[in-house]
């Protein structure tokens, strides 16, 4: 049910056009056509086409999506001992293939070491895929990691997983139960084709990418949000994305501010009870976390610098 062309393959929604000796048009079903001097395997007989008749064959797909590449392969005709016959002319090519384009992990609300429960991983593809089911059953077959790693935690559970409304993005939550999931920034997912497939001629996906992006490994605790111009954030807030005010009712306290990667960027300690403030006006835009820590607690902040 694969027509090959190249490196492209097109599924059996294909358009089939074959004239003969009175030139009428009529339909077939192909099996397979591969380039160049593959193997062949058998194609179905339309209706009144003799075995070792000679036919010219066209075969043509649209999509608005796709440029049209052109190119000639042959096809063998026959039953039995393969015969030469003819000869195929394609309309397709390069841009008929289906990919995973990258694999993103990112942090949300809650911050912890490692995984925590609201931690997600989201797939970007080339194009609208089947949108089948993906949950613990099946992910580490249709989406394996490298090295072993899995993406299900210490009760083999994983978070909900939900296809965007395109088709061509799939979030992936995680959970926490017993142990974190093994998986990690820097695995490789090997995609698995004959699983995952395009909603448009049913293309394989056999992609590999990298696990790029950070579940933000520092430890703290608390709430994060995004902060862009005046916010209250239990003890700390951010003016016009220019001063951090931050509050200890004892003498001891540290603000720290680290950049997206962990680096640290800013460290101040009080010297006295009361309201204090750091100029944060130097760092570019971009996402920070902002972390107090005071003898009664320690919480961290994200925070979305945009001028």
């Amino acid at each position: 049910d694969t027509i090959e062309f190249g490196n492209t393959q097109i599924g059996d929604s294909i358009e089939v056009e074959r004239w003969w000796k009175n030139n009428t048009k009529v339909g077939i079903e192909i099996d397979s056509v591969k380039t160049d001097n593959d193997v062949f395997t058998a194609i179905t007989q339309p209706e009144s086409i003799k075995t070792r008749d000679s036919i010219g064959m066209t075969l043509k797909y649209e999509s608005g999506e796709i440029g049209y590449d052109e190119g000639w392969v042959r096809v063998y005709w026959g039953y039995g001992e393969w015969k030469w016959e003819d000869s195929i002319f394609v309309y397709g090519g390069t841009g008929m293939t289906v990919e995973l384009d990258s694999a993103i992990a990112s942090d949300s609300r809650i911050l912890e070491k490692g995984i925590d429960r609201d931690d997600k991983v989201t797939l970007y593809f080339s194009r609208e895929m089947n949108g089948m089911g993906i949950d613990e059953s099946n992910i580490d077959s249709i989406f394996k990691l490298s090295g072993g790693d899995s993406w299900l935690d210490g009760l083999d559970s994983l978070g909900s997983s939900k296809w965007q409304v395109n088709g061509d993005k799939l979030v992936i939550g995680l959970s926490v139960n017993v142990d974190q999931p093994t998986i990690k920034v820097g695995d490789t997912i090997s995609v698995n084709g004959s699983m995952l497939k395009s909603k448009l001629f049913s293309m394989p996906c056999s992609s590999r990418v990298e696990l790029r992006g950070t579940f933000f490994d520092m430890s703290g605790a608390g709430g994060r949000r995004e902060i862009k111009e005046v916010t209250e954030l239990q003890g700390i807030r951010v003016t016009g994305c220019k001063t951090i005010e931050w509050s200890t009712q004892t003498t001891q306290g540290t603000l720290t501010v680290y950049d997206i990667s962990g680096r640290e960027l800013i460290r101040e300690e009080s010297k006295a009870s009361g309201t204090h403030k750091t100029n944060i006006k130097h760092l570019k835009n971009g996402i920070y976390f902002i972390k107090l820590k005071t003898e009664n607690q320690s919480i961290t902040e994200k925070m979305v610098k945009i001028n």
